[in-house]
């Protein structure tokens, strides 16, 4: 351990300077997923019910990789990027599942 200003401070051990480094080089490419799914009420008005969740840019083209959840029944997306440019609403191509064995 160092000292800096009468603080002691603790060196990153080698996994979680791993980890410094994986998020310098990906940190961009995370994205904020906006999901609103409408449902009627007892009185059937539309009533929008949002969620959120998280994805990553995967190419250069745009396209978002997520998990299902984050996207499953949803009538609308919107995705905001790292810079907090927002692509309004965006429409999504297809779903690709895979199981584990």
């Amino acid at each position: 351990m160092e000292r800096a200003g009468g603080r002691a401070i603790r060196r990153a051990g080698s996994d979680e300077q791993n980890n410094i480094e994986i998020y310098k080089g990906a940190h961009a490419a995370v994205v904020n997923i906006t999901s609103t799914v409408y449902e009627r009420n007892w009185f059937l008005e539309l009533i929008p019910q949002k969620g959120t969740g998280s994805g990553f840019l995967v190419d250069d083209s745009g396209r978002i990789l997520t998990n299902n959840h984050v996207i499953s029944g949803s009538q609308e997306l919107e995705v905001t990027l790292t810079d907090q440019t927002s692509t309004g609403r965006t429409r999504w191509c297809g779903i690709r599942t895979t199981t584990s064995r």
